[in-house]
């Protein structure tokens, strides 16, 4: 179940609402007042269930330190409760992504998995108010269905309209993002928390684990078996979070962020040629721009070769490494019958 869900599949189980659900809505300050309360009475007019938060609710009783969410941290150590819809509005965010971190966590907790809907925005283009929705509201739009010239089947159909949300806006005099209406009312069945954390939005490994999974790899410990330990480490494969194919995605990332071994050693010449300005290398890259060939000679082999390069000797055995590349050395002997090596590529 876990392996089964791919970076570009989860990409594209979402991209096709993507017209329906990221919506961005411009309004002149002027506005604002006004579309605040078209806001309110239309969110009213469509939802029956959920609470609102107006504006008297956030006063300076509400801005205690317990309820600030001002960094990760504060939502690792947040529990949330049966009645927590009724303590939502008491929480303030210092900035708009800590709020739908704290929606997500909310989210894999209860069972379900969530995702940015509707923006809105002001003239000068400052998001003033964001709405949160579970991953089941709303429907896939017909044209997805009908597309032409489509060569495999549309996915099957994972959203039902669940109106469960939650909806923040940013207030002028505390400088904070607030939540303006909350609704925990949900039209499908949720999973249990272990199972929550399979959905492709809370698949994620931790930091530790990845940093773990680094190390052992620079070991020579193959994937396969770095999972094992790592769901051995959780008390089985069901509490580790994530699935292979997520490791397998995670490492690839990691290792596009870092120089690969290709970038290192060409970065290595052009220091040596710093110190040798006699230095010749020439590196040869393929279609795809991956290191193909690579050729040096530094300036003490160029002169053995120009004094001693009547016999040239080559040997192209050594490929038994994880590239599957051969070496081969250009050699030759000296005055004092020692080997001396003339370049190599």
């Amino acid at each position: 179940m876990s392996g089964i869900f791919t970076d570009t599949e989860m990409n594209e189980q979402y991209q096709e609402d993507d017209d329906f659900n990221q919506q961005e809505e411009l309004v002149s300050d002027q506005d604002m007042m006004d579309e605040q309360n078209e806001f309110e009475e239309d969110f009213r007019d469509e939802f029956t269930e959920g609470a609102f938060f107006s504006g008297s609710d956030q006063s300076k009783d509400i801005l205690e330190a317990a309820y600030a969410v001002d960094s990760v941290q504060d939502i690792t150590t947040l529990k949330f409760s049966e009645n927590f819809a009724e303590e939502i509005g008491k929480y303030h965010f210092s900035t708009l992504q800590l709020a739908f971190d704290f929606y997500m966590k909310y989210s894999k907790s209860k069972g379900f998995s969530a995702r940015k809907s509707k923006t809105f925005k002001n003239s000068t283009g400052e998001i003033y108010k964001q709405k949160f929705v579970c991953h089941r509201q709303g429907f896939r739009m017909e044209k997805y269905y009908t597309m032409e010239k489509r060569k495999k089947e549309p996915r099957l159909e994972t959203r039902t309209g669940c109106d469960a949300r939650m909806d923040v806006k940013f207030v002028p005099e505390s400088g904070r993002w607030h939540t303006f209406y909350f609704s925990d009312e949900h039209n499908h069945d949720l999973l249990d928390t272990q199972f929550s954390a399979m959905l492709p939005a809370h698949r994620k490994m931790s930091e530790a684990d990845i940093m773990q999974t680094m190390n052992m790899l620079k070991s020579g410990i193959r994937t396969s078996q770095i999972f094992g330990l790592l769901a051995s480490q959780a008390g089985g494969y069901e509490f580790v979070g994530y699935g292979p194919r997520d490791m397998y995605n995670e490492i690839a990332r990691q290792r596009r962020q870092i120089p690969g071994d290709a970038a290192r050693v060409l970065k290595k010449l052009e220091d040596m040629r710093l110190k040798d300005p006699q230095l010749y290398f020439k590196a040869c890259h393929d279609s795809r721009g991956l290191l193909h060939n690579l050729f040096w000679s530094d300036g003490i082999s160029q002169l053995d070769y120009r004094l001693f390069g009547d016999v040239i000797a080559f040997d192209a055995t050594y490929k038994k490494n994880k590239y599957s590349c051969p070496l081969v050395i250009f050699s030759g002997v000296n005055h004092h019958n020692q080997t001396i090596v003339f370049d190599l590529r």
